[in-house]
C-alpha cells in the first residue's frame, strides 16, 4: 500500500505556492479598478450630454417616424395590396366577360384542366421553341 507524502506541520494547501495576501491584494485591486472604469463613464456621459445639449436623437427607436410631405402616393399601401389582391382572386376564380373588349374569362384551374386535356395547339398557342442542344461545358464558351 502506498503511503501519501505530507509536509510536516501542512494545513490543506502548499504554502509556497499560493500567497492569500497576493490573492486578496489582487481582487482590492481589481474591485478598485471596476469602480473606477464605471465613475469615467459616468463623468463621460455626463460631459457628452452638456456639450451636445438636448437635441434631437439621431435614432429613430426613440422617436415616431416623421410623415413624408405631400403628395404621398400611398397612405396605406397595405390596404391598397390586399384589395387588389382581392380582385385578381375573383377575376382568377370565377367566369364573367370583359365589357370594353367583350372576352369571356374562366376560372383558371378550369383553363388548366382544359389545356391539359385539349393541348396547346388547339387552344390556339404555339409551342416554345426547343432548347438548343449544347456540348459540354468546355465547348460552350464559358
Amino acid at each position: 500500500m502506498a503511503v501519501e507524502y505530507t509536509p510536516e506541520g501542512a494545513t490543506g494547501y502548499e504554502h509556497r505556492e499560493a500567497s492569500i495576501k497576493l490573492i486578496v491584494g489582487s481582487l482590492v485591486v481589481l474591485a478598485i479598478c471596476v469602480v473606477i472604469t464605471c465613475a469615467l463613464t459616468v463623468l463621460m456621459f455626463r460631459v457628452l450630454r452638456a456639450t451636445t445639449g438636448q437635441a434631437r436623437s439621431l435614432s429613430n427607436i426613440t422617436h415616431a417616424p416623421e410623415i413624408p410631405p405631400e403628395p404621398r402616393l400611398q397612405v396605406e399601401g397595405w390596404v391598397q395590396l390586399d384589395s387588389l389582391r382581392k380582385h385578381e382572386n375573383q377575376v382568377l376564380g370565377t367566369y364573367g366577360i370583359d365589357a370594353p373588349t367583350s372576352t369571356i374569362h374562366i376560372p383558371i384551374d378550369k383553363a388548366m384542366d382544359l389545356l391539359l386535356q385539349q393541348g396547346i395547339e388547339k387552344a390556339g398557342g404555339t409551342l416554345p421553341p426547343p432548347a438548343a442542344q449544347g456540348g459540354s461545358p468546355k465547348n460552350s464558351g464559358y
